[in-house]
């Protein structure tokens, strides 16, 4: 049960004040679809607006913030001609030009005879100086709600930075008053700023500024340590989530499940090669984990060529021999194909009958899968994510294996194992990472290393190349 002082940052951004359903929507596409995904959406890049009072060299084609005495609007005879505001910074004419102005509003903005502090890219052309589209265009009295360090997010078509950064700024607003919860020996020793800081520092806002980017920004050492700071708060929530994973699997229990061996010795005897040593002491493992009435929780490790499709065949064997169904879920599509293709030959000549669904499946081809699936017929279901989509049932799920696992999230590996009672997990992972990272990612698994590569192997080549060389 969720603590109710967190309840404020899974709020959805609906809640954001002055966020309609249309802006929100696309919010959640870019940052997720709660208040504390908008405040962990770190900026790609920082730009700076300086302070000046007069065009000089020195500023041409910088962002620069600049006080003008506004002179006369010069509204153009064609439409497709800029809209002009001329202006003086000082004695020095500076001249604002829009397209596809609206002359009214324009004026509204910038009324002749007032003062008014822009803020955008200051130019010179035909020897004039020019700012075109202004960021900003405040009373002096404003001139504070311009950034002077202004951090600058993703966007996705429709969603202005305008939008961006007030769905920001009520987020930072409506984040609750939290307690410390770092050990006080740790975050004493880090010299760690509080959760509210380091959130402010990572959005360059300064505790209690009006807006993101507001008033000065914090210094480079804050703004570090505050990093450190949510970074160690990210990995406490994750261990804390693998707790959850490792807690709800102990409390369901699992079904034991012991195979005759029938499937599996015909399997073996058709095979033009023999298993490794790793391989046969990872089936062991998983055979010895299934048997027991004890929730399996196990990754095999190996490098891309080690066989870990193998030791996925025989584990799903044995859960196929004890009546129950498989699951293999892998990150992409492609990768889904080759699976099938890889494990359809071996299961299809022992009398299991395998298939696959993905995303794309139109409704026509998904029809009988789904079928076949509910009704226990389809032994093993080879998929993608559409694996754990609401509309897939089982009829006796009793094994989960989840390929290249890493792609898949804690919530994911739930989803998926909770449409079974209780099915054993097995999960495989190519990824070179060292034990220590290992047991820190995935503290909640029994490990088992693939570490022979099967004879006649060619050897795995790694190599690091530049974008523009792939």
């Amino acid at each position: 049960m969720r603590p109710a002082i967190l309840n404020p940052l899974f709020s959805p951004v609906t809640d954001l004040q002055g966020i309609g359903p249309k802006s929100a929507a696309l919010i959640e596409r870019i940052a997720g679809p709660h208040l504390w995904d908008v405040l962990r959406a770190q900026p790609h890049r920082v730009q700076q607006r300086t302070r000046i009072d007069a065009p000089s060299d020195l500023y041409e084609d910088q962002l620069v913030t600049l006080p003008l005495l506004i002179l006369q609007h010069a509204a153009p005879r064609n439409p497709k001609a800029p809209y002009r505001v001329n202006a003086l910074a000082g004695d020095i004419p500076v001249q604002l030009v829009f397209f596809n102005a609206r002359g009214a509003w324009l004026e509204g903005q910038l009324p002749p005879r007032a003062d008014r502090v822009v803020s955008g890219k200051l130019a010179r052309f035909n020897g004039n100086w020019q700012m075109t589209h202004p960021d900003y265009m405040v009373p002096p009295e404003e001139i504070d709600s311009i950034p002077r360090t202004e951090p600058i997010y993703p966007l996705t078509q429709g969603l202005t930075s305008r939008v961006w950064n007030k769905a920001l700024n009520a987020a930072l607003e409506q984040a609750p008053t939290l307690p410390e919860w770092a050990d006080p020996s740790l975050h004493q020793q880090q010299k760690w700023p509080g959760w509210q800081t380091s959130i402010n520092a990572l959005h360059f806002r300064a505790d209690g500024a009006a807006e993101a980017g507001a008033g000065p920004a914090p210094d480079h050492r804050l703004r570090t340590d505050a990093l450190r700071r949510l970074a160690y708060d990210e990995l406490l929530a994750q261990q804390l989530s693998l707790m959850i994973v490792r807690e709800r699997g102990r409390r369901r229990g699992g079904t034991a499940l012991s195979g005759d061996g029938s499937l599996s010795t015909k399997v073996r005897a058709a095979l033009p090669f023999t298993l490794t040593d790793s391989q046969e002491e990872a089936i062991d493992a998983v055979r010895s984990d299934m048997g027991r009435s004890q929730r399996m929780m196990r990754l095999i490790m190996g490098d891309v060529g080690s066989g870990k499709t193998m030791v996925a065949l025989f584990s799903a064997l044995v859960a196929v021999e004890a009546g129950a169904q498989v699951a293999i879920m892998a990150p992409t599509e492609i990768l889904a194909r080759q699976l099938h293709a890889n494990l359809f030959d071996a299961l299809h000549k022992v009398g299991v009958r395998v298939d696959i669904l993905t995303g794309r499946d139109k409704a026509a081809a998904r029809k009988p899968v789904l079928a076949g699936c509910a009704e226990g017929a389809i032994k093993v279901l080879i998929g993608t994510h559409a694996l754990f989509q609401e509309g897939v049932s089982f009829r006796n799920l009793g094994l989960v294996i989840i390929d290249e696992q890493h792609r898949f999230g804690v919530h994911q590996r739930l989803a998926l194992g909770q449409k079974g009672e209780a099915p054993h997990m097995l999960l495989m992972s190519a990824t070179p990472i060292p034990r220590s990272l290992v047991l820190a990612l995935y503290g909640d698994l029994d490990i088992s290393k693939l570490l022979h590569k099967p004879a006649g192997r060619q050897p795995i080549k790694t190599i690091v190349k530049p974008q523009d060389q792939w």
